[in-house]
């Protein structure tokens, strides 16, 4: 793992937590997820979410292991 591949993990946790709490702000700017899921509000959440997830992941080099457990039995 290198400093590199930590602050990009940093900045996608942080892109995550505000896409969680700015959603209006996102939502403004950005525009609607509605016609992609359905729900306006909650689609943002939910991918800011999983913005934290991965930038977590990756920020501590947590992620290869992460995808090899999860989606590794089906490369067989």
């Amino acid at each position: 793992m290198t400093f590199g591949i930590f602050i990009l993990g940093i900045l996608i946790m942080g892109t995550g937590f505000l896409m969680v709490w700015r959603t209006r702000n996102f939502e403004e700017y950005l525009g609607s997820l509605e016609y992609a899921v359905g729900v306006r509000w909650v689609s943002w959440k939910t991918l800011g979410i999983l913005f934290l997830m991965i930038g977590f992941l990756m920020a501590f080099g947590l992620l290869g292991a992460f995808l090899e457990k999860t989606f590794g039995s089906l490369h067989g």
